[in-house]
């Protein structure tokens, strides 16, 4: 079961103000003036100016568990305001970002796994809202020194937790644990007894993964319980508001045994159900659309498709508000994301990309038999092609390295079923100024006429605008990106779904 740790000390300065409005307001800029202006730098000789450390007034970790079919850590997000996530227009955003660790040694020390990150928006609701953050373990089973381990996650709002370092504290965020199990294989047939004092499930959190449209469910259960059972967790949607729940989403099931050996003191693992949801979607430029889920424990098949039927009424119930982006229309052989923003405005060189660490990942539909090369020009004339490996993720949510061609130097288009995220290339987005970013499409080697052409601003160190994006949080392959859904319109090439990353 999760561990909140670190909430807001009595102690700190933010106790008397929980909001931290002025903070919140101006939190990069205080940051600029002064890297340790909360008191949570790891090392600075400048004083703190106002102690700050994990604020939940804002957002939080509500649970966090791992997916052992696909290798997913992840966890679930609670939002607790409409406002106080970004700044500018509607449509802006800033980023949530999730560091995640594993102890082996029951926290006697932790080991790196990465960051990921999701962006979050104000939106017009007084309903809690939820994101799940998800990061793909690239280790096998094998190579885990235990079947078991202590995840600890660490919640930052618009500020990436440093690497190696889980015992840093956010300004805006909060420090979560939990017990996973990570080796099933070698404990398969392990049979534990059954249910005590340690046993019994709860279905402790759902939330949207925006990267691949996916519900994750967190569920815990106890060491007692038997691993030869199976939980479902159906999913029901209320489409019109009304509190109904009337939309059958789907539902996804796991075998106990599929976790081997449960340790003392449970574990909580999660389950992944990919949806489409994007007859929800409202139009580029439109306000993200919130819509209520409901998760559903069962143990029973039978069960599974009851709207009320669960392992007990407490226990293995769940609503949660997501956040649902909005669409983003583009032609096979365009450019449709750049840096997190639809890539056609209304005019050119209105997307100003900034903030965070380098790197902006370019997404497009697929050209299908075709293949692309991306490139960047400061001036117009001359051009650098961005030849770099790309991550991408295909439908099953694994993520490979993909590269070009190393005789042209051009990359092969994926299909949607290898390329969700509609991957294209990514920049690091080093300079000042206008930008043009082009995709010239090949076929057989042959460049077709017609290239297509962006134009972006790229700000000073420090930069902001009202459109700001945000850059890439590398980190086991995540990425920090706006959210939003773009396929093609129907035609010759069919309609695909893809997502940003």
């Amino acid at each position: 079961m999760v561990q909140q740790r670190n909430k807001i000390s009595k102690t700190d300065a933010s106790a008397a103000d929980p909001s931290c409005l002025r903070e919140r307001r101006m939190f990069r800029l205080l940051l600029q003036g002064n890297p340790n202006y909360f008191g949570n730098a790891l090392s600075s000789s400048l004083s703190a100016r106002k102690v700050v450390r994990c604020n939940t007034w804002y957002e939080e970790i509500r649970c966090l568990g791992y997916n052992p079919r696909n290798k997913l850590l992840a966890a679930v997000i609670c939002l607790h305001r409409p406002e106080g996530y970004a700044t500018g227009t509607r449509i802006s955003s800033e980023p949530e970002y999730v560091r995640f660790y594993l102890s082996f040694d029951d926290g006697g020390s932790w080991e790196d796994q990465g960051c990921a990150s999701v962006a979050v928006h104000n939106a017009p609701t007084v309903k809690n809202r939820h994101h799940a953050v998800s990061l793909p373990l690239a280790r096998e089973e094998e190579q885990f020194p235990a079947p078991w381990a202590r995840v600890r996650a660490i919640l930052s709002w618009n500020d990436a937790p440093p690497a190696n370092a889980p015992e840093w504290k956010p300004v805006f965020g909060n420090v979560a644990e939990a017990r996973v199990c990570l080796c099933s294989s070698r404990l398969r047939g392990t049979v534990a007894g059954e249910i005590g004092e340690e046993g019994g499930e709860r279905l402790c959190g759902i939330g949207l993964a925006a990267q691949d449209d996916a519900l994750l469910a967190v569920v815990h259960v106890g060491k007692g319980k038997r691993v030869s059972s199976r939980h479902h967790v159906t999913f029901w949607l209320d489409a019109d508001d009304s509190g109904a729940f009337s939309t059958y989403l789907g539902v996804v099931d796991m075998p106990l045994s599929a976790l081997g050996e449960i340790p003392a003191g449970g574990a909580d693992y999660v389950l992944r159900l990919p949806v489409d949801l994007e007859a929800y979607r409202q139009d580029c430029g439109e306000n993200s659309r919130v819509l209520c889920v409901r998760g559903i424990l069962s143990e029973s098949e039978a069960g599974s498709r009851s709207k009320f039927q669960c392992v007990s009424p407490e226990q293995g119930f769940a609503e949660a508000c997501l956040t649902v982006a909005p669409r983003v229309r583009a032609a096979p052989g365009e450019i449709a994301i750049i840096g997190g923003f639809a890539a056609k405005t209304a005019e050119p060189g209105q997307i100003l990309l900034g903030g965070g660490s380098p790197g902006f990942l370019i997404q497009g539909v697929p050209l299908p038999r075709h293949s692309y090369v991306v490139e960047v020009s400061a001036d117009g004339r001359n051009w650098q092609p961005l030849l770099e490996e790309v991550k991408v993720t295909d439908a099953s949510g694994a993520v490979h390295c993909h590269k070009p061609d190393p005789e042209t130097g051009h990359f092969a288009y994926l299909p949607f079923e290898e390329n969700r995220t509609g991957a294209l290339a990514c920049w690091d987005g080093a300079g000042v100024g206008k930008w043009q970013v082009r995709l010239r499409n090949y076929f057989g080697g042959i460049l077709l006429p017609g290239s297509d052409v962006v134009t972006v601003r790229l700000p000073e160190e420090g930069g902001a605008g009202e459109e700001s994006g945000h850059r890439l949080q590398a980190g086991g392959g995540g990425v920090a990106l706006k959210p939003v859904n773009l396929f093609a319109p129907e035609g010759s090439y069919g309609e695909y779904h893809l997502l940003s990353a």
